[in-house]
């Protein structure tokens, strides 16, 4: 799957799948919904600096997981087991509305009078949120990992 891109590094390999999938990085940009500049910016400064929803977009939109891009070598090609389980371990619907429950209930606690404070002030909209999509990574990870682990075989596909 990833044989092609043998050699490159992550962010060589995020463009030439974006220039291979999309034909131009302004028309991925569109189909992700981020402006032009962001995008182009993540790939020319490299995609470890971008924001976490920029890069989660980027990746979602090529369709590759995350443990494509923190196991890249460019050297060596990448495990079968990482290219096996990027194909199979999806979310249902129901792992996702309840992860959002959760995030939801959090975010109540996190903007009450009580919540989360710094300094003795009460935390900004920004730090909630980004601690929030940390929280969110995190269950999606943890989610998938379990899934993996604790499926009988005989369910799994």
């Amino acid at each position: 799957m990833y044989e092609k891109y043998q050699g490159l590094t992550v962010d060589e390999f995020l463009k030439k799948k974006i220039l291979d999938d999309f034909g131009s990085v302004s028309a991925f940009a569109r189909e992700a919904g981020l402006a032009y500049s962001t995008v182009n910016s993540a790939l020319t400064r490299g995609i470890a600096g971008a924001s976490y929803k920029t890069s989660k977009k980027i990746l979602d939109t090529l369709g590759v997981s995350s443990a494509v891009i923190d196991f890249w070598d460019p050297l060596e090609p990448l495990p079968e087991e990482i290219q096996r389980k990027e194909e199979k371990i999806e979310l249902n619907e129901k792992d996702k509305r309840e992860i959002t429950k959760i995030l939801d209930s959090t975010r109540e606690q996190l903007m009450s009078a009580d919540g989360l404070l710094y300094d003795g002030e009460p935390a900004s909209e920004e730090s909630v949120d980004a601690l929030l999509d940390l929280i969110e990574a995190g269950m999606e990870i943890a989610k998938k990992r379990n899934k993996e682990k604790y499926t009988p075989k005989k369910y799994r596909k």
